[in-house]
């Protein structure tokens, strides 16, 4: 979730042996909801030319989150890359996407230890403030949690 130019979503299509699925509104970031989501509202614009080409195991949901969220059904989630910068944006994706996780599941957050993305740690720490689950920060300012069924 959050594919901007699709660099990282084109290595996990060489990597991924299942299917992939790319969420994204390709209208950059939204409006900030709290103080501390630190890039303002169309940040990371994807320009169409700079977007790669995937092949038919890659599904591409071009929208909100929190409007996609109903057609979002994965079914077993083995991997998720959230890529989504601001709080609200974090709160929607970990909604949408956890409780399909499989047990063993691996969740990484690419802007948890961002200082210009301190609502992204906000939204993560506060979802699994009561899961059996933590997120760890890793010395690449990502973060990681995971899933426990």
């Amino acid at each position: 979730m959050g594919v901007y130019e699709g660099g990282s979503a084109k290595l996990m299509e060489h990597l991924c042996t299942s299917f992939l699925h790319l969420v994204d509104s390709f209208e950059g970031l939204p409006k900030p909801t709290v103080k501390s989501d630190g890039f303002p509202n169309g940040s990371f614009k994807v320009k169409p030319d700079r977007f790669p080409t995937f092949g038919e195991n890659v599904t591409i949901h071009k929208g909100w989150i929190a409007d996609l969220a109903p057609q979002l059904q994965f079914g077993p989630v083995s991997l998720a890359h959230i890529d989504v910068d601001h709080y609200q944006s974090y709160k929607d994706a970990l909604a949408v996407v956890y409780p399909q996780m499989i047990s063993g599941g691996v969740l990484l957050f690419d802007d948890y230890g961002f200082p210009r993305c301190k609502g992204a740690r906000t939204a993560v720490d506060e979802f699994f403030d009561d899961k059996t689950e933590s997120p760890v920060l890793l010395n690449t300012k990502q973060g990681i949690a995971i899933r426990r069924v």
